[in-house]
């Protein structure tokens, strides 16, 4: 019904724009049916075929009310985008891309888009790769839809980088495509072993964040005496031993479905090994981020075994690019003498000042928590601290 309305009222515009165009309309002269002739049928005009759906009709209406003259030629020419639109919905490349134009020229850069995935999905090769450019620089947020992710897949596979992180994205949260980690990880794995220091993050994250399993590696050699991959199961929270009826998050059901003992069932992080390789390149090369994940694993023991020095030397090389992140854990460990030689408040407080004068609310608040325990000596030599951070010198 919208679109029925839509063209009611562009139809209405163009039979103006008609009239206008060849002035007052004279009666023609009627002659008298001959006997035994029929009527001869009057052949359709553009308007007769863009009321029912002529693509092709609607793409010319659009192109006669941009070139409209005449005293209501400014209303004619502005429903012209509606024709355009009118012509790419049904199928015309040429409106589809008209479209976009318009909107781009109106700086509508996310209609712009939209129009320009119309007219790729209509064939159109060019509107796909800016389609694409658009999405890989940021300028939308979505890639349209399946075809999009085809295009986008069709891109990574030429070996581009951006495309195979971007490609690697959508898998890993679902934009637009189902959730798939493993596609996720092939497309980040292309990207790292081409040296792409993101693609080695990307990787890396999401490999020591993968769910822990159980494994039972006594049952992964085949008959014919070679590996065929880990055997893995997932673990049950609140699953109970039937015997004891104490918690063992499955370990027991695995067991006799593997049929071994459930001492044979190991628990297995699948991606920290891995994981921990890849963040641990990325973080030497400099990306900011993996320097603070990387150190975060580390101390907190959550997704890598702990290690306290090695992680608070890593928040340390984050921190000094200005992380606030970091700078906040580093100061949460030095309130509580963890990672260092014990609680150390100057130290907390220069790193919760820094945090906050970069824009961390919180921050402010964790820095006069620390300073109501602090003496005046030690506030002074805090802010001396603060104020010789590289990003703060001279403010």
């Amino acid at each position: 019904m919208k679109i029925a309305a839509v063209t009611a009222v562009l139809l209405a515009f163009a039979t103006a724009g008609t009239a206008l165009a060849q002035g007052p309309a004279k009666p023609a002269p009627t002659a008298a049916q001959p006997p035994g002739r029929s009527k001869v049928e009057r052949k359709p005009s553009l308007a007769d075929l863009a009321a029912k759906g002529d693509a092709g009709a609607q793409y010319q209406l659009g192109l006669a009310a941009e070139a409209a003259k005449g005293k209501n030629a400014t209303k004619v020419r502005a429903h012209a985008l509606g024709w355009f639109v009118l012509a790419g919905g049904n199928g015309d490349v040429r409106g589809a891309l008209r479209a976009a134009q318009i909107y781009e020229q109106r700086g509508d850069v996310a209609n712009m888009a939209r129009w320009l995935y119309r007219a790729g999905e209509l064939g159109d090769a060019a509107a796909r790769d800016r389609f694409l450019g658009l999405f890989l620089a940021g300028k939308i947020k979505g890639i349209g839809g399946p075809a999009g992710s085809s295009w986008l897949a069709t891109r990574a596979a030429t070996g581009d980088g951006a495309a195979q992180i971007a490609l690697g994205d959508l898998y890993e949260r679902g934009r637009g495509v189902p959730v798939d980690l493993s596609r996720a990880q092939l497309w980040f794995l292309e990207a790292a072993l081409d040296g792409n220091i993101e693609g080695m993050f990307r990787l890396g994250r999401l490999q020591i964040a993968l769910p822990a399993v159980w494994r039972t590696p006594t049952k992964e050699t085949g008959k014919d005496g070679k590996w065929q991959g880990p055997a893995t199961y997932p673990l049950r929270p609140g699953a109970r031993d039937k015997d004891t009826k104490e918690p063992d998050l499955g370990r027991s059901a695995v067991a006799a479905a593997a049929d071994v003992d459930p001492d044979a069932v190991l628990f297995f992080r699948p991606g920290m090994v891995e994981g921990e390789h890849w963040l641990t390149m990325a973080a030497r090369r400099g990306y900011v981020d993996a320097q603070y994940v990387l150190g975060k694993a580390y101390v907190t023991g959550k997704d890598l075994p702990i290690d306290m020095p090695v992680g608070v030397s890593w928040l340390q090389a984050a921190a000094r690019n200005d992380h606030v992140a970091a700078l906040k854990l580093l100061g949460d460990l030095a309130a509580s003498g963890q990672g260092f030689a014990g609680k150390d408040p100057v130290r907390a407080w220069a790193n919760y000042d820094v945090a906050a004068r970069l824009g961390d609310r919180t921050a402010a608040d964790d820095r006069d928590r620390v300073a109501r325990a602090m003496n005046a000596r030690q506030i002074a030599r805090a802010r001396q601290i603060a104020q010789e951070w590289p990003s703060q010198r001279g403010m």
